[in-house]
């Protein structure tokens, strides 16, 4: 049964360690790119599904929550529709990443494949991928136990910004990996080898998990740690119709990561900049670490506006608000 069954690949991470930019990687190779794409944001501004470039047309968005509690029955019904479309030759497919939310338990969706009646005889977890931002990483463990749990269930763990990483936290983070994770397979986000890892079987191999194994380590992690998130993290959403200048957001950011950036979790956006209107700026920003900018070709929907979403713990949104209507723009709308 294990052979017919539709392979899945979890894919987690923290907010802002790399998912998104690993996931488009895979769906260059062409062993993985007959995959279909579930992505669960967290924020009233659903930015991700829009950045993954090679399956637009088999991207499934679940922004109603967050998959491990609220929409779990929504990614039970909506693998439950793949699977007949498939059935039905309405949509070929030889597997499914679910990329999650960055604050995501993975416990929880380890229970429904391997318990809940409507995806066991159709569906196997064939691995759990976690990114580990090593820049910010180590930090983020030491202070949220959802970015400890999921490392603590990932298969693969896959490496992210070497590039920005100084020594002392590329070791301090695979040290800490280590701890939490001895038996999990590491590779860089640049490793050749990552997209065959994921189609052979080599993976669960070298794990030696069984879904009986990933039955016992969801119990033991489910009845020893609730899931819930921490409820003083929240986000907020800036829109804006006016195109701005690149120098004026930019400046916004770097102000927001200097003053606020131990709590600020992750910042995404979409940008229209009088510079280059029809050419949308990428901006991401991880507590005090500022990506570098990223030019897209067009805009990936209709929606020619800029979109920001800012996630944090514990920040105060009123003031966020007002720098950015002095330093960026007034004419604002405002989301939750």
């Amino acid at each position: 049964m294990t052979q017919t069954r539709v392979p899945v690949v979890l894919l987690t991470g923290f907010l802002g360690s790399g998912k998104t930019s690993l996931l488009n990687r895979l769906l260059r190779d062409p062993a993985l790119c007959d995959s279909v794409v579930i992505v669960n944001e967290f924020g009233e501004i659903p930015l991700d599904h829009l950045l993954i470039t090679q399956v637009d047309e088999n991207i499934r968005l679940l922004d109603t929550g967050c998959v491990c509690c609220t929409v779990r029955g929504d990614l039970i019904d909506t693998l439950v529709d793949l699977y007949e479309r498939r059935v039905r030759g309405d949509l070929a497919y030889s597997r499914i990443f679910i990329e999650t939310s960055g604050l995501v338990d993975p416990a929880p969706i380890f229970h429904s494949f391997a318990a809940d009646p409507l995806l066991i005889d159709d569906w196997r977890l064939s691995a759990v991928v976690t990114t580990a931002d090593l820049v910010n990483g180590e930090a983020t463990l030491a202070v949220h136990e959802q970015a400890r749990r999921q490392i603590a269930l990932a298969d693969l763990i896959v490496l992210t910004k070497s590039d920005m990483a100084t020594a002392e936290q590329t070791d301090g983070m695979i040290a800490a990996i280590g701890r939490l994770n001895p038996h999990a397979v590491q590779m860089a986000v640049n490793d050749d080898e990552l997209a065959a890892l994921l189609v052979s079987d080599r993976l669960s191999e070298a794990v030696g998990r069984t879904e009986a194994m990933r039955a016992e380590i969801w119990n033991s992690v489910e009845h020893n740690h609730g899931h819930e998130h921490s409820q003083s993290i929240s986000s907020r959403s800036f829109y804006l119709d006016d195109p701005v200048t690149q120098a004026s957001v930019l400046q916004w950011i770097e102000l927001l990561a200097a003053l606020r950036g131990e709590k600020l979790l992750r910042l995404k956006g979409l940008i229209r900049t009088v510079e280059e209107p029809e050419r949308p700026m990428l901006i991401q920003a991880v507590q005090h670490v500022l990506h570098p900018v990223e030019r897209l070709e067009h805009w990936p929907d209709d929606e020619h506006r800029s979109r920001i979403v800012v996630i944090g713990e514990d920040l105060d949104f009123d003031t966020i608000e007002r720098t950015f209507r002095s330093h960026v723009g007034s004419n604002l709308a405002i989301g939750s």
